[in-house]
């Protein structure tokens, strides 16, 4: 769990960086070639690239290569391993510190809020639709999350002029018409989120001054010839120290730059027309690009395979998954020890179904021994040897001794150049013989039959046939 987080913290923080990095150097071109509107459309790409970043990865090939597992390295090393102190999990510590930096930026966010809030004293409804601050401080503004309002200083209409009001009231319309306290608001939560990312805040600055900008090409747009009375209101704004992070404020961001722009002849339609179609290569490249640089996923996952592979494995060994990539697999999981886990590789290198078996990693964490394991799986009809057989037949017999109640005793286990397995023992009543088979037959890949025969004043004597060795390989070992 924590691996996926910090993946998609580190797929989502690349796509931001090229995504961001992209739109603040292209702003300014956009901005004189196309207009400001333009330019502040651009910044599209940045929420696209993200979710795009989220979609499934591209499908990265398993890889394997022919070595014969370092067994006698890690057998010496088990018992040292085994008796270390527990090794830290970085990775949950680092989860942790991102969590505890979301919960302090948003603090900070809302103390932040919450002063500017105060700082406008009392709010009286007007007529119009308005509200009325009782200082003014940071006034004109658009506030409100769930129902944005305007918020006007209470001389409003002593400090500017008829033109100027109209202009300035034009301009905060146009923040509530385009949803821009929304837009702001999913910036702050990047912010929370990317607390950690310079670029993150850097952007955020640009993103607010280009949304002036493209509000106020707006305004001018619909009153074309008031562009002095436009540039006399932005200078009778006083200069605030407290900005609202959740909202639209008229005396904020460079008053220069804003003026400036207002010098700009209006974008015409074919220039707006280059503009669009140019953001949108550029939306299509950046989307693009935000979703090949993810890490590829691996191949999907067989859950027949890991079911198999899972009761394959030696007691204190688990197979969480196995990734399948035509004869190619991966297999991942953990155990108590590497003892453990070089016994796995070891049987795994046994089965007449897998070629090229090698240990791929071995890590320690929480007490636990992560494990990558890479194997390939042969086609065709498996064949056994007689060393191969005789070997499956010692192991089958171990285990079955070990499966076996009280009371029954497995003699031997042989397998035949055909692959069928025998089985031969002894119990002491038929009650048992029958605990022995329900048990066996709990492991699927097995067909338990059972021959029972007895002999005055002896134990029974059982014989069973668990089908062939090469049927249940063929089916995935």
């Amino acid at each position: 769990m924590t691996h996926e987080i910090l993946r998609t913290l580190i797929t989502t923080s690349v796509a931001l960086t090229l995504s961001v990095s992209t739109v603040v150097l292209l702003s300014k071109s956009f901005r004189a070639g196309f207009g400001a509107q333009i330019a502040y459309a651009l910044w599209i790409v940045v929420p696209i690239s993200l979710v795009i970043a989220l979609l499934p990865a591209p499908m990265r090939p398993l890889t394997t290569r022919v070595s014969a597992p370092a067994f006698d390295g890690m057998r010496a090393s088990a018992s040292s391993h085994e008796h270390a102190p527990p090794s830290i999990d970085l990775q949950a510590y680092s989860i942790l510190v991102w969590i505890g930096g979301v919960f302090l930026s948003i603090a900070l966010l809302a103390r932040q809020q919450r002063r500017f809030v105060r700082a406008l004293g009392f709010l009286r409804h007007e007529a119009d639709g308005t509200l009325r601050s009782e200082t003014g401080v940071g006034c004109p503004a658009l506030l409100g999350l769930f129902r944005p309002v305007i918020v006007l200083p209470a001389d409003f209409e002593r400090q500017y002029t008829g033109d100027e009001r109209d202009l300035i009231l034009a301009h905060e319309t146009v923040h509530l018409r385009r949803g821009d306290v929304h837009a702001n608001a999913l910036v702050a939560a990047a912010r929370c989120v990317f607390w950690f990312h310079p670029l993150v805040h850097i952007a955020a600055q640009r993103f607010h001054i280009d949304q002036e900008m493209a509000c106020d090409a707006g305004v001018i747009a619909q009153f074309p010839t008031r562009r002095q009375a436009y540039a006399r209101a932005m200078l009778r704004a006083q200069r605030v120290e407290n900005y609202a992070l959740l909202g639209c404020q008229w005396p904020s961001h460079p008053i220069k730059e804003r003026i400036t722009m207002l010098q700009y002849p209006l974008p015409t339609r074919r220039s707006k027309a280059c503009g669009v179609v140019l953001a949108a290569v550029l939306l299509s490249a950046a989307s693009y690009a935000a979703w090949a640089v993810q890490p590829g996923r691996a191949a999907p996952v067989d859950d027949d395979w890991r079911t198999k592979l899972d009761n394959f494995a030696p007691k204190g060994v688990s197979v969480d998954a196995v990734h399948m990539d035509g004869v190619l697999l991966k297999i991942t999981g953990d155990a108590t020890s590497s003892d453990k886990i070089a016994r796995f590789v070891h049987d795994l290198a046994e089965s007449p179904r897998l070629s090229n078996v090698d240990l791929k990693s071995v890590t320690e964490a929480d007490g636990r021994f992560h494990y990558e394991i890479s194997a390939s799986r042969l086609q065709g009809e498996a064949k056994l040897s007689d060393k191969n057989a005789a070997g499956i037949g010692e192991a089958l017999k171990g285990t079955l001794q070990h499966l076996a109640p009280s009371g029954v005793i497995v003699t031997n286990v042989s397998v035949a150049s055909d692959g069928k397995i025998q089985v031969a023992g002894t119990a002491d009543s038929a009650q048992t013989v029958d605990a022995f088979t329900a048990k066996i037959e709990q492991i699927k890949i097995f067909d338990a039959a059972s021959h029972v025969s007895t002999a005055p004043g002896q134990k029974q004597s059982v014989a069973f046939e668990l089908g062939s060795w090469i049927r249940i390989v063929n089916a995935g070992l």
